[in-house]
């Protein structure tokens, strides 16, 4: 209630589970998505302490998949009032969280390492597709059809609807027009990513307006001052 200063247990009375996500619609509102010994199922509920409905349930079994990780990829529309759930045995769908309908999805290849939803509307994903070849494909009409991404670019994360950023493994580009076109804004030494399940990437998060970390998650930490036009070491020049 106070920006993060303090925290509470919010004792939110759901079933004893794993937590895959919780997602805020609407005010007071809470979407939770959780992983049992044997299925996934999404509840709907409040923080003040209201009964939590559970708006679906499907089946977990037999999995055995991610790079040896059984957990569901959750992956958050929010914009769109919407869930990307990918399952085991091609149980891939959009859940809508206002009537909680499924779409179903068809994705490119047998077994989906990741998948994202960029600013620009753009589903994109890494699949198994031909042998033991992985690549990033992409759809922009919601998986009726499939393209080879044909390019080192991992999976945009936007700031908004227009500004965004992308890595390769040699630079950092960034786009001001929802992805239709990107500019490099700083290069860099090569980098050799060891899981060949997913390409180098840099996850961006956006302290302020102006300030904004990149992190591989493993040994690099970038820091951007002036809004992701330029960037250093985030600990270079002893400052901390």
């Amino acid at each position: 209630h106070d920006a993060g200063r303090t925290w509470e247990d919010a004792k939110l009375g759901l079933p004893y589970a794993a937590i895959r996500g919780l997602f805020s619609v609407r005010q007071n509102e809470i979407i939770a998505v959780l992983q049992m010994r044997e299925t996934v199922s999404v509840y709907s509920g409040s923080l003040d302490g209201g009964a939590w409905k559970q708006r679906t349930s499907n089946d977990f079994r037999f999995s055995s998949w991610f790079g040896g990780s059984r957990q569901p990829l959750v992956v958050p529309d929010l914009p769109s009032k919407r869930l990307l759930l990918m399952l085991p045995g091609n149980q891939s769908f959009f859940l809508n969280l206002e009537t909680f309908d499924k779409q179903a999805i068809k994705f490119s290849g047998a077994g989906v390492y990741w998948a994202k939803i960029s600013g620009d509307k753009v589903i994109r994903s890494c699949c198994n597709r031909v042998g033991a070849r992985l690549t990033t494909w992409e759809t922009r009409d919601e998986g009726k059809t499939w393209q080879d991404s044909g390019s080192e670019l991992a999976v945009p994360q936007f700031r908004d609807s227009k500004v965004g950023f992308n890595t390769t493994k040699f630079d950092i580009q960034r786009t001001h027009d929802g992805g239709a076109t990107w500019v490099t804004v700083h290069q860099q030494e090569p980098q050799y990513w060891p899981f060949l399940w997913k390409p180098y990437t840099l996850t961006f998060i956006h302290v302020s307006d102006q300030k904004i970390l990149a992190t591989d998650g493993m040994h690099r930490l970038l820091l951007s001052e002036d809004a992701g036009n330029t960037w250093r070491g985030a600990l270079d020049s002893g400052r901390r």
